[in-house]
């Protein structure tokens, strides 16, 4: 085995017609820097290309050394100056997006698009979309998984860069027989802790985004459209407060009203010390059932972050409309 012990990691950049992935490994006076090792990619590549390149940098870190160069000796030989056009880091940075593949201490994989930090230059903040992977996931899957970060990161960027003032918009596509339209559109949460988590790979969940509250640590709270599938089709107040404590636990608080709103005509909230959760709801039929959740988990140890979410999912709510 290698000096780096796990979680590994390896960044992965796209930019300059090119795809590179450089290991990171362990410096013998114990922090990290990226290895001379890397791997330059023509054209951006396929999946199995990226895939194996992930791979063949695994097999980098497991075998490597503790590093042993100077701050000027690893300058000099820095694998993203090698292979850039771009003679300063922050140049490098600005020109090239970053995907981080972390191999997990039980060696699955979380492969994570990062954002440029709008305050400090050079440096990430926040992330744009992440995936996560099986120990035995295979070639292709890892390989897709990094290039669909590097879409959404360049779908950001794009946006960012045309500077426009309103809100960015997206559309829910509705799998519905009953509903009076068959899509709902909605502004993204504007916070950077947020990142796009798809559906969660979950049938029951049209869309969502999980609020991460620092770099590489698991989300806390999500906000996403879903289909009532614990309450079962039944949105009696005693039926959804039922379904819900017996997954959540007791509620300490509790409340069912109506919602005016365009599309949403029913209001739920429940709070406990394991989670606080509001779900809008709008009954197409008696089986058919769209609605918009927030969950915060342990809101009692984070007040703060809490109420600062509550607030930004009404207004998340009151923002979606009819298509």
């Amino acid at each position: 085995m290698g000096a780096t012990e796990l979680p590994w990691t390896i960044s992965v950049y796209k930019g300059e017609g090119r795809i590179l992935i450089i290991p990171i490994i362990r410096h013998i006076h114990g922090f990290s820097v990226d290895s001379d090792w890397f791997i330059n990619i023509k054209d951006s590549g396929d999946k199995n290309q990226i895939g194996n390149g992930i791979f063949e940098a695994i097999k980098v870190i497991e075998t490597s050394s503790l590093a042993t160069s100077t701050s000027k000796e690893s300058e000099h030989n820095s694998s993203w100056k090698n292979n850039s056009k771009y003679k300063s880091w922050v140049s490098f940075f600005n020109n090239n997006m970053r995907v981080g593949v972390v191999v997990k201490e039980n060696r699955e994989y979380r492969i994570v698009s990062n954002k440029r930090s709008a305050k400090v230059k050079g440096i990430n903040d926040g992330f744009i979309k992440d995936a996560y992977l099986p120990p035995h996931a295979a070639i292709d899957e890892i390989g897709q998984a990094v290039i669909d970060c590097f879409n959404a990161a360049e779908e950001y960027y794009s946006v960012q860069k045309s500077n426009r003032k309103t809100p960015k918009r997206r559309k829910v596509e509705l799998l519905s027989n009953t509903a009076p339209y068959k899509s709902v559109t909605y502004e993204v949460p504007k916070d950077s802790h947020f990142i796009d988590s798809q559906d969660y790979h979950a049938v029951e969940i049209y869309k969502g985004y999980s609020y991460c509250p620092n770099v590489g640590e698991e989300s806390i709270a999500e906000f996403y459209f879903g289909m009532g599938y614990e309450e079962d089709c039944d949105l009696t107040s005693d039926n959804i407060r039922a379904c819900w404590e017996k997954i959540n636990g007791k509620a300490d608080f509790f409340e069912i009203k109506e919602a005016e709103h365009e599309i949403f005509k029913i209001r739920a909230e429940m709070i406990n010390k394991n989670i606080h959760k509001i779900v809008y709801y709008k009954e197409f039929d008696e089986n058919d059932i769209f609605t918009c959740e927030m969950v915060v988990k342990q809101p009692n140890r984070r007040k703060k972050t809490d109420e600062k979410l509550t607030k930004m999912f009404e207004v998340f709510v009151s923002k979606c409309r009819w298509e």
